[in-house]
């Protein structure tokens, strides 16, 4: 059997693994696997040449490429170390010291000192995960081969049984096709287009939506003006690459962190809708596979509370702030109120028909409310004629102490990462459509998805200590909310403080949105043009074919559903073009928590090479 697996990041190399598994040592048919991707093993995001200074968003604990025993799959589970242990042991130090790697000695030392609740350079991981795609390799036989091709794949055609696999420079037959793409390019919009031919005809730099990884900043002059658009995590990304990346450095006083310049900075305009940046992880205080637990969210609290299916936005939001702020309030009690019992707390506020009223009847002060309004939009209540940098310094500053605390001590920082924690629970009332399709696409995909990023997919706390101190030396300066930017005077131009402020060049600073039918992605585009892939549509009240903006596949078993309904036994499809019919595909594989990341490798494989334990699973199920 011919199995070609298109991307080598960590789903591919996961589905490998599980293929590797479920092939059963003492099978007589042979096995040829193939991993292509356009960059080295991998992917694109972990290529191990990008600059060690950009960190990953997730602590080095958290971080596995190995299906363990938590994980609720037909598969066999395996053990194997997580990113921390890997890098620490003898193993990984070994493995980073006698390859050729860009960095390597800076590598070794982060790999040396790094903690389990610290966050690895994005290069290392790539490290990690090219010395678990040569674990892969040592368990070839006389029935199993790999082979890894670093080709842009362009086309796939399905000619009599075979599917036919067409790169620049070759073509190649497979019985089965796993995609397991990432973030590609998109076309430009209109207004990217009109930057990007603005700045080339009057000499001045536009970056648009890209992984930072790839910017050239050799344009970017010392002390010229900047604006980013975005203050999300590529944000922090271009900030510090235009920061330390260019020899400035962070001191630590007494009182807070500060910065000196190298000279070598520009100057830095950034801003967004909101007008602030992602809230920050907080210190992790949690164990291994240790997480928030949902009291109103699983599927047993939904049935045991009669929640109609489907449910509105409006309902769906009302479950969601009720678990948060149970959090929430249960660590201001331990923290603030120590006359008051969390535990009683907790009791009363799951027993009662308007949790809402056990609130109002504790003794809370006033400012210590649980706030949305202000937690959504934290520049909300900015009184007129203050200091607009001063007042934001001040708003990150309190949720800088907060996540100090950590995320099992600090109120606003543990209710945060619970919400972080329920993501499987959300996950299974998108994927089980407990939404109705109008709350779904107009305010789920729009409207919580952003929310969830803005408070729970923030950067490590430093970098917000570290954009502190950049704004305290007048490095960064955060424009007016609802930020715009324009051409003017033959300049890119936006508001601070309400006056204008030009520059010479524009940073898009977010990645490309994901939406199958704007993607630049030759082999996507292919599929589209062969009626072998078609987006998602779902019937609103107002619109019949509302876009997801994710390829369509089938739920149960991840196969590719073509443009004319049909269900593609021999190819499957998932990771993030999919987001939007799945949910939160960014994520990084996750050890001791059932991560569902190992659950679909699992699932795509024993489909594969074992469909009988796969039909007798549904049997079962009816």
């Amino acid at each position: 059997m011919q199995i070609t697996i298109i991307g080598a990041g960590p789903r591919g190399l996961l589905v490998l693994e599980r293929l590797l598994t479920w092939h059963s040592p003492h099978s007589t048919e042979s096995l040829e696997i193939t991993l292509m991707d356009d960059f080295p093993v991998g992917g694109h995001v972990w290529r191990t040449d990008q600059n060690p200074l950009l960190l990953m968003n997730t602590v080095a604990q958290e971080i596995s490429l190995f299906a363990d025993s938590s994980v609720e799959m037909r598969g066999q589970s395996v053990t194997g170390p997580d990113l921390c242990d890997w890098a620490q042991s003898q193993v990984g130090q070994r493995y980073i010291a006698t390859h050729d790697l860009p960095n390597r000695e800076t590598l070794q030392t982060f790999a040396r000192h790094l903690g389990k609740n610290d966050y690895a350079p994005r290069a290392l991981f790539g490290v990690y995960l090219q010395w678990f795609y040569e674990q892969q390799l040592n368990r070839q036989s006389d029935t199993v081969t790999i082979q890894f091709i670093q080709e842009s794949v362009v086309e796939i055609r399905h000619v009599d049984t075979h599917d036919i696999i067409k790169t620049a420079h070759r073509s190649l037959l497979a019985d089965q096709i796993i995609m397991a793409l990432g973030h590609s390019e998109n076309r430009p919009t209109t207004e990217q287009r009109s930057f990007a031919d603005f700045a080339e005809s009057h000499g001045l730099a536009y970056f648009p939506p890209m992984h930072p990884g790839d910017a050239d900043f050799s344009k970017l002059t010392d002390g010229q003006t900047v604006i980013m658009r975005g203050l999300g995590l590529s944000f922090f990304d271009y900030i510090t690459l235009l920061t330390l990346g260019r020899g400035g450095k962070y001191q630590q006083t007494d009182h807070e962190l500060t910065y000196q310049p190298s000279g070598y900075e520009p100057q830095i305009i950034a801003g967004s809708r909101r007008g602030f940046p992602y809230y920050p992880k907080g210190v992790n205080q949690k164990k291994p596979g240790e997480e928030w637990q949902s009291h109103f969210l699983t599927a047993e609290a939904l049935t045991a509370r009669h929640i109609s299916r489907p449910m509105d936005f409006t309902a769906f939001q009302h479950l969601v702030r009720l678990d948060v702020e149970l959090v929430y309030y249960q660590l201001l009690i331990k923290q603030k109120y120590p006359k008051l019992s969390a535990d009683q707390f907790k009791q009363d506020y799951l027993a009662a028909a308007d949790p809402e009223t056990v609130i109002d009847q504790a003794p809370f002060n006033p400012e210590d409310r649980w706030n949305w309004e202000s937690i959504i939009q934290p520049l909300r209540d900015e009184p007129a004629g203050v200091n607009h940098q001063q007042f934001i310094l001040e708003r990150l500053n309190t949720l800088i102490v907060d996540a100090k605390l950590g995320n099992l001590t600090g109120p606003i920082n543990g209710a945060l990462d619970a919400l972080r924690d329920f993501r499987s629970d959300i996950r299974f009332i998108v994927e089980n459509h407990w939404l109705t399709n109008d709350a779904y696409i107009n305010d789920f995909l729009t409207t919580f998805d952003q929310l969830n990023s803005f408070l729970v997919v923030g950067p490590p706390l430093v970098r917000i200590e570290q954009l502190c101190a950049l704004m305290r030396a007048g490095i960064v300066t955060l424009a007016d909310p609802n930020m715009t930017v324009t051409i003017a005077d033959n300049h890119f131009q936006t508001q601070v403080g309400g006056q204008p402020v030009s520059a010479a060049a524009l940073i898009e600073s977010r990645l490309p949105r994901i939406d199958l039918m704007v993607s630049h992605n030759p082999l996507l585009a292919s599929l589209i043009s062969h009626h072998t892939a078609t987006p998602e549509l779902l019937a609103t009240t107002t619109n019949p074919k509302a876009q997801t903006h994710a390829v369509l596949v089938d739920h149960e078993t991840d196969r590719l559903i073509d443009a004319y309904g049909h269900s593609l036994s021999n190819f499957y499809f998932w990771g993030i073009p999919t987001e939007g019919e799945h949910w939160m595909t960014t994520t990084a594989p996750r050890p001791d928590v059932n991560d569902s990341n190992f659950i679909t490798a699992d699932r795509i494989a024993s489909e594969i090479l074992a469909p009988e334990n796969q039909e007798k699973d549904l049997d079962e199920l009816v």
